[in-house]
Order: structure tokens, then C-alpha cells, then sequence
């Protein structure tokens, strides 16, 4: 027996109430919630454990700072379980074109729905209208434990046993945390991760300005600087720098900020009238050296983080969760080791591949070198011309086996 964190005592003696289920999520962000559905739809009994609630959705509500680029795949698994119905009646915003160029040199690489004859190469979409979204969904199969914190994790070879911080404990035969970057479970699991600490922030701001139906994104000596397009004339504006910046940034007034934006964004950003909302965070990647462990599995987050210049760690999590459910729904043992090993095997050198490349393109577009600004723009506009590389790489930003 393996016993992971010494609070299992002190839980047993609030109660004795034993809740039996097949799987536990800890972690209820869009990963966690979308696995939930998923198992429960296939009739796998499913504990969903998450520490806070989702607010409410209000229409005339400001867009949240959290938003995510759904690529057409995402957008269509959702759609399987009856989702993105729900998250269009709220809120989400479809581009169809995407703009990346170096400096103020134009055009750059341009990306269009109408090259791979798609409706939109993504919707940009906040995090918390998903979960709304998903939360709102009849599953019988699945349980919530929320607000509710996992306090302690006993592994048996044939079950595990969590005990909550509400005094509730359950035996499972499979944890799978889903719980972020600095996952709770994959510690106590005692898996190993690989990081890389970048030196550059990404803040964020919501803004109102014009905009159409395209996103873009300029490389500059500093960080890149991107648009998101959200509904109406509001957006995310996101931009990579030194943690000293992003924090002056932030601190200015709103009047100050919108002046600061001007000044520093390329023309195609026109008036921001203002600014709605601001913050900042550090960036970083990780990969998990493995994805399970003895009735333990990592998703999402948990197993992986990005560097978000290309938008694609919530779509690697969605498909995480796709994988694992589809290898789960074939097992009597959800916790059966063979199964976790194949799960593994579907997803970790794909996630490796993309989480490579996104670090090969920060490191190469973080050189402050003239030459290698003009080298850049040069490759952005071969990459331009190159109609079959650029599909493919189209395709497979939306989530394709190509």
C-alpha cells in the first residue's frame, strides 16, 4: 500500500461516509469538465472534483481575461456532446483569417479558412463559457464534488481512496488529474516533469476596438503582440515581455494604457477607446516524463504545458481527454495499467512534437538581431507562397492527422 500525504488520518476521522465510483477528475477546468462528459456519456461512473465553482453566466457581462482559441476539431468534439450549442448561445467569437509578420514588414504568413475550405480556422471562446457550458449538460453518470479539495490519495493495487476536505471520502478504481500546470496529483504520483522557464510575461488585456473576422499576430525585438477577436467590438489583446513591463503596464491607468497600446501595436490594431480589464502571468513549459502511474493519469495541463504564441494547449488537453476516454471506455478496470500505458502511447510523442515546435519558434523569433529580423520576415513570406506546406500546417492547427 502507498500512502501520499499524511492528512489521510486526519480526513478518515471526520467521517466514514464511502462514496463508490469508476473514475475521479480532480480539476473542473475545460479538460477536466470535457473528460467528465465524455465518461459519463459512455456510462462510466464519474466523480468530477473541483475547488471552486464556475460563476454564472450574465450576457451583459464583460468578457473574462481567460479565453482559449478552439481549433474546428475541439469545437466539434464539444459539439458531439451536445455542448457548443450551449457555449454559441452565450458567447464566441469565429476568425477566419490569421496574420503573422515580423516587425512592420507585411504581409508576413497569412492564414485563410477558405485555403482548407473551412467555415472559420477557429473560435476564440472564455474559458469559463465552456465549463458553463458542459455544466449545464444532463449526465446521470457524473457526480460533482464541488467546492471540494483532494486532501490526501491512498494507492491499492486494485482501487485508490481520496479523502476531501469536506470530510467525504471515495474509492476509485482511477485518478486522473486534471488539475494544471502544478498538478497536485502528478506530485503525489511522484512523476517527474521537464520545465523550461521563459524569460518573457504574457499580458493580457481586454479592450474595445474595430475589428473583423481575422486574428494576427507581430513579432517584435520585445515579444510578439497578438489580437484575439471577441463578439462585438471587444478583444484580447495579448502581449510578451519582460515581467518589469507587464507590471508597469498593468499598473497604469486605463486612459494611460490605451495611449501605451497605440503607440507600441502596429496600425492594424486602429483606436483601443478602452480598456476593460488587465493582467499578467509568467509563461513556462513542462512535459511529464510519463502520463500515468499506478491508478493514476495525467491530462491536459497536468501532463503538459505550452507556450501559448500558437493557442494550441487547450486543444492538445481536449485531445488528451478524447484519447483517454476512448482507451477507458473499452476496460472493465478503468485503473488497468495496460490501458493507461496505450493512452500514453496515443498522445505523448504527439504532444512532444507540438510542445518542441513551439519552443523552436520562440527561440527563434527572440533573437534581437537585425540580420535575423530580415531572415525572419524572408521565411514568414516563402512560408506565404509554399500553398501545400501552409495547408498542411493549416490542418493540422485544426486538430487533423496529417
Amino acid at each position: 500500500m502507498t500512502a501520499i500525504n499524511g492528512a489521510a488520518r486526519a480526513c478518515a476521522s471526520v467521517s466514514t461516509m464511502r462514496q463508490e465510483h469508476q473514475v475521479a477528475i480532480i480539476g473542473g477546468g475545460m479538460v477536466g469538465e470535457t473528460l467528465a462528459a465524455l465518461l459519463a456519456s459512455r456510462g462510466i461512473d464519474t466523480a468530477l472534483i473541483e475547488a471552486q465553482a464556475t460563476a454564472a453566466f450574465a450576457p451583459d457581462s464583460e468578457p473574462d481575461l481567460r479565453v482559449s482559441a478552439l481549433n474546428p476539431l475541439s469545437t466539434a468534439l464539444l459539439h458531439s456532446l451536445g455542448a457548443w450549442e450551449r457555449v454559441q448561445a452565450m458567447r464566441a467569437e469565429p476568425f477566419r483569417r490569421m496574420q503573422v509578420f515580423e516587425g512592420d514588414q507585411r504581409p508576413g504568413l497569412c492564414f485563410d479558412a477558405a485555403e482548407v475550405d473551412g467555415e472559420a480556422l477557429g473560435h476564440i471562446v472564455e474559458n469559463r463559457i465552456v465549463q458553463s457550458a458542459l455544466q449545464s449538460l444532463q449526465q446521470p453518470y457524473l457526480h460533482r464534488y464541488c467546492p471540494a479539495r483532494l486532501r490526501a490519495m491512498v494507492t491499492l493495487p486494485d482501487r485508490c481512496e481520496l479523502h476531501l476536505d469536506t470530510g467525504q471520502r471515495l474509492r476509485v478504481q482511477l485518478v486522473i488529474g486534471a488539475d494544471g500546470a502544478h498538478s497536485q496529483v502528478r506530485q503525489w504520483a511522484h512523476i517527474d516533469t521537464e520545465f523550461v522557464h521563459y524569460a518573457q510575461q504574457a499580458l493580457v488585456l481586454n479592450a474595445v476596438v474595430d475589428h473583423d473576422d481575422a486574428t494576427w499576430q507581430r513579432f517584435v525585438p520585445s515579444g510578439a503582440q497578438a489580437l484575439l477577436p471577441l463578439p462585438g467590438r471587444r478583444a484580447s489583446l495579448v502581449w510578451y515581455h519582460d515581467a518589469s513591463h507587464c507590471a508597469h503596464i498593468q499598473s497604469l491607468d486605463r486612459q494611460a494604457q490605451c495611449e501605451h497600446l497605440m503607440q507600441a501595436f502596429p496600425e492594424e490594431l486602429g483606436k483601443v477607446e478602452a480598456v476593460l480589464a488587465s493582467g499578467h502571468f509568467p509563461l513556462s513549459m513542462h512535459h511529464a516524463r510519463r502520463y500515468w502511474a499506478p491508478r493514476v493519469a495525467l491530462v491536459g495541463d497536468a501532463a503538459h504545458s505550452v507556450h501559448p504564441l500558437a493557442g494550441q494547449g487547450v486543444n492538445l488537453g481536449l485531445l488528451d481527454a478524447q484519447a483517454l476516454a476512448d482507451v477507458l471506455s473499452a476496460q472493465g478496470d478503468c485503473g488497468d495499467s495496460a490501458s493507461l500505458r496505450r493512452y500514453e502511447q496515443a498522445r505523448r510523442a504527439d504532444n512532444a512534437m507540438m510542445l518542441r515546435a513551439l519552443h523552436s519558434v520562440y527561440q527563434t523569433f527572440s533573437v534581437d538581431q537585425p540580420l535575423w529580423s530580415g531572415a525572419r520576415a524572408a521565411l514568414l513570406a516563402m512560408s506565404h507562397r509554399a500553398g501545400p506546406a501552409k495547408r498542411w500546417v493549416m490542418r493540422h492547427a485544426a486538430g487533423e492527422r496529417v
